[in-house]
């Protein structure tokens, strides 16, 4: 029997699944979530939709979980750990996600997310588990993509980079400890 939704591999506390689709030539049918295997509630989803170049984050808070998976397109992403009570306190990630490798991670909280379109244009679905309110724009954490503290490598060149305004004027809100 094929596996539709699995749990592929786990990195820190971030978990990969892999989920498989169909192709004929009415295109593509694929379920990139289902809610049995994950076993988490999920209070809200956003589908954004970026330019090639276009990169968003670096942004996390201290109580969502994330769920994020490129539905077309493709997108380079870099997690980094700001949970200073963890093993892998400092630890930065990445990833390729994209309609031909079928990834989703699943993000606890107290992880940095940011990713950059490599394609010309990327769908990516996100969706967010939380108690009490949503930690909006203003309540979350927020580092600039080049923040030296986090040490991440981007694959466009800086001159090439779109930011939001939010993005280019971040200033990192939350302090590292040694």
């Amino acid at each position: 029997m094929k596996k539709f939704f699995y749990q592929f591999k786990k990195l820190d506390n971030i978990k990969i699944y892999k989920y498989s689709e169909n192709n004929n030539l009415e295109g593509r049918t694929f379920s990139p979530f289902i809610q049995k295997t994950l076993n988490i509630n999920f209070c809200h989803d956003k589908i954004t939709i970026g330019k090639k170049n276009s990169l968003r984050g670096m942004h996390g808070d201290l109580k969502t979980t994330k769920y994020l998976t490129c539905l077309s397109g493709n997108i380079y992403c870099n997690l980094f750990n700001i949970n200073s009570d963890s093993k892998y306190y400092k630890k930065k990630y990445s990833f390729y996600l994209g309609e031909k490798n079928n990834i989703c991670l699943l993000i606890p909280p107290k992880l940095l997310l940011g990713w950059i379109v490599l394609s010309k244009e990327a769908t990516v679905l996100y969706k967010f588990s939380y108690k009490g309110k949503y930690m909006d724009i203003n309540d979350q954490i927020s580092f600039n993509y080049k923040d030296p503290q986090l040490k991440l490598k981007w694959p466009v060149l800086d001159s090439k980079i779109i930011l939001s305004n939010r993005d280019k004027n971040t200033k990192s809100n939350y302090s590292l400890k040694k």
